[in-house]
């Protein structure tokens, strides 16, 4: 069987955003080939090799979200005037690597990008295939590199948030600006080598790369994410059984996704629907705001934090509603948005923009209700939203009629593209 490395930030049993989608890939891959996966630990005390359902986990701590870790972990751990000084440790740990962030020639953390390499050098078999993912860049960087020495092997990157062009990424506009063209150049030196057989990418990238690297439009092939699978856990969430149970998973920041006017719209929308309660599982500098309304009122807030994939998906397949929760980037469509659609349920989506994509995406969703943030009109639209789940609670969407509407969204899309190169 031929060998394929996977290369992602976090992967099981804490799965990203992008380690769900990749899980649903190698699933299928593993059918026909070895896996191994490279990523970054989770937690602290994560093994440093494991056979997780028959794929070969590899994980290491970059030096920088070690000592990030160490001190979170502290924090967790103590109380009182060590509480508040692991804290500040851990602030200046942020602000220390922020100034070397923007200091760097490049947006990228070169020690990240290095453990991806020791990483891929440390396995004992031949490699016969590199899947790198972006984000982060760094493993597209590592598996460059490591092909570049090992003439024989050859990549496959899967394109699911920009880098150059990323929204968010690079703290500040003019920092972006500032590094267009060296991050740029990475991009660039990877995407047209000729050991880069193909490259699969999401909407997202699309005119970015025709604009940019006309040079490489015979090898790049649009996919969308591959989340569309049948939701199954042995798990059981023990939701109150008398209420409408609305569910969010994922991450929240202030800058990226803020939460404030969801968590507003389902106070009021408590007020005229008493069965409503909301449960937060996930991650995120967004947190405090909602243990700030959990605290305000129990009965409607429930924040679970950050949880294993099993537990998500256990808690997304009992709910009878789920939340999606816009980003203030538009140039990127959210992976969870799949994921929701797989489980056939109501989704209520809360976008930040009219542009934002996911309207797009969901308006083929028969499911489906979608607001736009508006001070003046919430009110009105807790109004709708009550209307349409009193209307809705008992409807299902067979995930059959899903798969005939997204057909590209399949795992199986995406793994036969992957294998047919290997």
């Amino acid at each position: 069987m031929k060998n394929i490395v996977v290369l992602l930030r976090n992967y099981k049993p804490y799965n990203s955003a992008i380690g769900i989608c990749m899980s649903n890939v190698i699933d299928i891959l593993k059918k026909n080939a070895h896996i191994y996966v490279i990523c970054e630990k989770t937690k602290i005390n994560e093994e440093n090799r494991e056979i997780i359902e028959g794929e070969t986990v590899i994980r290491f701590l970059s030096r920088q979200s070690y000592f990030r870790k160490k001190n979170e972990n502290k924090i967790e751990s103590s109380e009182g005037f060590k509480k508040k000084w692991y804290f500040f440790m851990l602030q200046m740990i942020r602000f220390a690597y922020n100034i070397k962030f923007l200091l760097s020639k490049h947006s990228i953390q070169t020690d990240l990008a290095d453990c991806f390499f020791t990483a891929l050098e440390s396995i004992p078999d031949k490699i016969d295939m590199i899947v790198p993912t972006c984000m982060p860049v760094e493993s597209l960087m590592a598996a460059h590199r490591y092909c570049s020495i090992h003439k024989e092997v050859f990549f496959l990157p899967v394109l699911f948030d920009k880098f150059a062009d990323n929204g968010t990424l690079h703290r500040f506009t003019f920092n972006k600006k500032l590094k267009w063209k060296a991050n740029q150049s990475i991009e660039y030196e990877a995407f047209s080598d000729i050991q880069c057989r193909k490259i699969l990418y999401v909407e997202a990238w699309e005119n970015y790369l025709k604009q940019n690297y006309p040079q490489i439009l015979k090898k790049i092939v649009l996919i969308e994410h591959p989340l569309l699978k049948p939701i199954t856990t042995d798990l059981n969430v023990n939701f109150e059984k008398d209420r409408i149970n609305c569910v969010y998973t994922g991450t929240l920041t202030v800058a990226g996704r803020n939460p404030l006017a969801a968590l507003e719209m389902i106070k009021r929308l408590h007020k005229i629907n008493r069965r409503i309660k909301f449960h937060v599982y996930g991650s995120g500098d967004a947190l405090p705001i909602v243990k700030r309304f959990t605290s305000e009122d129990r009965n409607v807030f429930e924040l679970h934090g950050a949880v294993s994939s099993e537990k998500a998906h256990a808690a997304m397949k009992n709910a009878q509603i789920l939340i999606s929760i816009g980003n203030e980037d538009i140039t990127q469509t959210p992976s969870k948005i799949f994921e929701y659609m797989s489980c056939g349920k109501i989704i209520i989506h809360i976008a930040k923009k009219e542009e934002d994509p996911v309207l797009e995406v969901l308006r083929k969703y028969p499911l489906s209700l979608c607001f736009v943030e508006k001070k003046d009109k919430i009110q009105q639209q807790v109004e709708e939203a009550n209307d349409f789940i009193v209307k809705n609670l008992d409807t299902h969407v067979s995930y059959e009629k899903i798969r005939e509407v997204f057909p590209t969204a399949l795992p199986e899309y995406t793994s036969n593209l992957i294998i047919s190169e290997c």
